[in-house]
């Protein structure tokens, strides 16, 4: 197995969506995503800290690498993400909880 798909398996969040290790190995090799593998696992790194996949709302590591989703826009998530913490709620849900 490869060094670099072995450690994108490995920091991958450990949820139901964490499944077809052999379809995403067959699509790391096939695309040659080891010599991309130091930014795909940036990429997984700065995306675990955004807000959506602290909510556990990650892709399946699949479709992370069918979609190149590492070479999206952090910055833009991140900052997106804090926005909407920012906004004031609702007047119609607040004092609910």
């Amino acid at each position: 197995m490869p060094p670099g798909f072995a450690e994108f398996w490995e920091i991958w969040p450990k949820t139901d969506r964490k499944q077809a290790k052999a379809e995403c190995l067959k699509r790391w090799k096939a695309r040659g995503l080891e010599a991309e593998s130091a930014a795909i696992i940036a990429g997984v790194l700065a995306k675990k800290k955004t807000k959506k996949w602290l909510d556990g709302y990650e892709p399946a590591p699949l479709t992370f690498l069918n979609q190149r989703q590492w070479t999206d826009d952090i910055e833009d998530l991140a900052a997106a993400g804090e926005q909407q913490a920012q906004r004031p709620a609702s007047p119609l849900f607040r004092g609910v909880k």
